[in-house]
């Protein structure tokens, strides 16, 4: 029997470039929270990165966050995570600074621009999405003062970073974004998938008893192991592959009507 639903946010909760829960979907999740099911945001942002609207009107549980590096309540209190290593994090530094990218990392507890801040929050600010959830470390030493970053955001306007990616053992690097050259580093033993089970472990649950929802490439580990991993309609072909079933589109009532198919609400 299902007990915990899995929801990833962007072109899954929220249509990229809205700011709002699709009614229909905030219609199912609170039927559910109200039968008894635990409630776990999954994305790549990190938590005062979320839009407003999910804290405020989704009845959330938990909150794993950059792509599987934090595992956090609702309410903030962190659980788990995976940290860069002050070596990686030195190395990344040195690169970017090398070829001026703009460079973010993701902490637990906020998001510090290390370089190039305007260019960055002018980029990487749309939407929902908001220069005062970005904070300017022109000393860039918040890693040294705070604690090691969860994830590097980097924009390389070019073909040089994959270069450099072997050098960097205990790291994964994913594009963050198809159509411009935006990678993002975070440590290789974490991802959604990965957090999920020990959330699940935490909470006396098995993987057989988790439904997930994704729509895209870093969905696909959570998706594979959940009990029952599905698809939105306007998911990529990665996510579709590996999905259990495809619901409809994200503004065509896609959760909603999955919930409903296999009897959840």
């Amino acid at each position: 029997m299902y007990k915990v639903l899995v929801f990833d946010i962007d072109n899954t909760l929220i249509n990229r470039g809205k700011a709002t829960v699709e009614e229909s979907a905030l219609q199912a999740i609170r039927e559910c929270h109200d039968k008894g099911y635990e409630i776990v945001i999954c994305t790549g942002r990190t938590i005062n990165a979320v839009h407003p609207d999910i804290l405020a009107r989704v009845p959330g549980n938990y909150f794993i966050g950059v792509n599987g590096a934090s595992l956090n309540k609702f309410d903030g209190e962190l659980l788990h995570c995976f940290y860069m290593s002050e070596q990686s994090v030195e190395k990344i530094i040195e690169i970017a600074l090398k070829h001026d990218y703009p460079l973010g990392f993701k902490f637990t507890d906020s998001f510090q621009i290390y370089n190039r801040y305007d260019e960055f929050t002018s980029r990487y600010c749309k939407g929902s999405i908001t220069e005062d959830m970005l904070n300017n470390c022109p000393g860039r030493d918040y890693h040294l003062k705070k604690e090691m970053p969860l994830d590097a955001f980097i924009y390389a306007d070019d073909d040089m970073l994959p270069q450099y990616f072997d050098q960097f053992d205990d790291l994964k690097f994913v594009r963050a974004n198809s159509r411009k050259i935006i990678y993002e580093a975070f440590n290789k033993e974490a991802d959604k998938g990965v957090m999920l089970g020990i959330l699940l472990d935490r909470l006396g649950y098995t993987y057989d008893q988790a439904i997930a929802f994704g729509d895209s490439q870093n969905d696909c580990e959570m998706i594979i192991k959940a009990g029952l991993g599905i698809c939105m309609g306007n998911g990529t072909r990665e996510a579709k592959a590996v999905a259990d079933y495809v619901t409809d589109d994200i503004d065509k009532d896609g959760i909603w009507k999955a919930l409903k198919h296999f009897e959840i609400i």
